[in-house]
């Protein structure tokens, strides 16, 4: 093999070796990019399952109120109770189709107290940029899922109030039984956190009090660590492009398309 060939041989490796960098640092930014796991949630003013003939699940620890809801038809009023260091229908990775697997809360009172103001905390399992919250209300049989219009989020003692946009299929009454919260243009955008706070909601479906949630998802941005490792890695691949030729990436293709010969 000659000088030339040679030479051409090692700007080709070190091309190479630039791409390998750039893909190691950009698999980690997809990856990091996608939905957040919720670990656990805690609930206050909820009703137990049973409320409306709805059921639903959860893991931890429930403490009864001196509250209570309606039960279901002519069954004894349900308790209402806060629910703390668990899991269930919230983050079971199901989304219902049916009042099975949903969890129903009230905004309204049924006992002579005031109105219930459901509070869902989400400890996720790793930190993350949240960008995007999906709550998914289940049955589209159903009148109640959609009903939700707005949300306060707080964030790092932070709170904030959205309106929700919604999504999915039809329910009963034609309105969406999925909502959406954007928070890319807010405060909110741009903060690492693991406990999301989802309180004060408002709308409740046109024909009750009542809201219901089969699921939520957290959507996330890449960690400001991980988008350093991107930079670097472009960096260095202008750096070692600069010094091969602004043809280097030619080069590399090339060198990947012509079969190796044996040395004479």
């Amino acid at each position: 093999m000659g000088p030339g060939n040679l030479s051409k041989t090692n700007r080709c490796a070190r091309c190479a070796a630039c791409l390998a960098i750039f893909i190691v640092a950009i698999v980690p930014l997809y990856a990091a990019a996608g939905p957040l796991t919720i670990a656990s949630y805690d609930v206050t003013d909820t009703p137990l399952s049973g409320f409306g003939c709805w059921s639903h699940a959860y893991s931890g620890t429930i403490t009864l109120t001196n509250r209570t809801v309606i039960g279901c038809g002519n069954d004894p009023p349900v308790p209402v109770a806060n629910y703390t260091g668990g899991g269930g229908s919230l983050n079971d990775g199901v989304i219902a189709s049916s009042a099975n697997g949903s969890q129903l809360f009230t905004l309204t009172s049924y006992d002579g107290g005031p109105p219930l103001s459901p509070t869902v905390t989400l400890h996720l399992a790793t930190p993350g940029i949240v960008n995007r919250i999906q709550i998914y209300g289940g049955d589209p049989a159903n009148a109640i899922p959609g009903g939700i219009d707005g949300v306060t989020v707080e964030i790092g003692g932070v709170a904030i109030v959205f309106a929700t946009t919604p999504f999915g299929a039809l329910n009963a009454l034609g309105v969406p039984v999925n909502d959406e919260i954007d928070l890319s243009s807010s405060a909110l955008a741009g903060v690492s956190t693991d406990v999301i706070v989802l309180r004060d909601f408002t709308g409740a479906s046109a024909l009750s009090s009542a809201i219901s949630i089969t699921e939520i998802t957290v959507g996330s941005l890449p960690e400001p660590a991980t988008l350093g490792l991107v930079a670097v890695a472009l960096a260095a691949f202008a750096t070692i492009r600069r010094r091969s030729g602004r043809n280097s990436l030619k080069r590399v293709l090339t060198c990947s398309m012509v079969p190796a010969t044996a040395a004479p």
